[in-house]
């Protein structure tokens, strides 16, 4: 008798398109960091994720409006969509810009890696259990995420930052989290397009608000050609493209094998900051970026 392996066969295409999201998703928001550096050297990190997020939030209703979609809400999801801009968006970047203006740079890494954790807790409580090969792939990339940070095999070399900034940083991880944990509902009756799009659009206006004094005192006229250029990457890439495969990874596979595939983003970082700004090439980051391979291998097969 024929065994009808369709099912099998659709299923496995689906996970591996959500495996392609959020991996292609990590890459960019990996490039992304030494990019946008250049760019959070003139202006506030503030004001530099409000104007992002509102550009980012305008392509995406543009987008919409091209294929036809009206630009309105249900009465329903209005309240939903509000809250997730607000947790996703403004608190995420709200606690992250505050978070690293008052810790170390290497401690906030470590505190920001703390995201997929905060998903599987999440995913657990929401019926996506991670399972134990999930949870152990899970803190496997937690700690080759902290031997590429403390760049050592012979010592302790996170730097120690302050305690609420720490706490900040560990905030923002928690709202990312919950952020992707809470747009199931949404997810499956707007799409990942529209759901990003109306997020961004509240989340980056509650930014504008709490960045409106470096927005008045920003030096826009002092940005040149290269800056400008990196800005948009940011938008384009970093924020309205990448914001929209993250959630079309999320609907496919779920949030916690979805949020284990962030820990590729310092592995990203870490090999243009070799390639291209000249950094060392150390025995430790190379077996840190073994180590946090083998965790996402690991959890995605769980």
């Amino acid at each position: 008798m024929a065994v009808d392996t369709s099912n099998g066969a659709a299923a496995s295409r689906r996970r591996g398109g959500g495996e392609f999201y959020v991996a292609s998703v990590a890459v960019i928001w990996g490039l992304n960091f030494p990019i946008a550096k250049s760019v959070l050297d003139q202006i506030s990190p503030l004001a530099f994720s409000a104007t992002r997020y509102l550009a980012g939030a305008a392509i995406l209703l543009v987008l919409l409006r091209l294929r036809g979609v009206r630009l309105s809400l249900g009465r329903g999801d209005v309240l939903p969509l509000i809250g997730l801009g607000l947790i996703g968006i403004t608190a995420f970047q709200g606690f992250w810009a505050a978070g690293l203006q008052r810790t170390a740079a290497s401690s906030a890494a470590i505190m920001m890696s703390a995201a997929p954790i905060f998903g599987a807790l999440l995913g657990q409580m929401m019926g996506q259990k991670a399972g134990a090969r999930g949870w152990a792939g899970i803190l496997i990339a937690f700690a080759g995420v902290g031997l590429v940070v403390n760049n050592s095999l012979t010592g302790f070399h996170i730097e120690s930052g302050s305690l609420a900034g720490d706490a900040m940083m560990m905030a923002a991880a928690a709202a990312w989290a919950l952020y992707s944990a809470l747009s199931r509902g949404v997810l499956a009756r707007l799409g990942p397009l529209a759901v990003t799009a109306w997020t961004m659009l509240f989340g980056a206006i509650g930014l504008t608000v709490l960045a409106a004094p470096d927005l008045a005192d920003q030096p826009w006229q002092a940005l040149t050609v290269g800056h400008w250029a990196a800005f948009w990457f940011s938008v384009v890439f970093a924020a309205a493209l990448a914001f929209v495969w993250w959630y079309e990874g999320i609907t496919r596979l779920g949030v916690a094998r979805a949020m284990v595939f962030t820990y590729l983003t310092p592995v990203v970082a870490v090999a243009v900051a070799v390639v291209l700004l000249g950094e060392d090439l150390t025995l430790a980051r190379v077996l840190g970026v073994l180590v946090v391979i083998a965790g996402v291998r690991m959890a995605r097969r769980a």
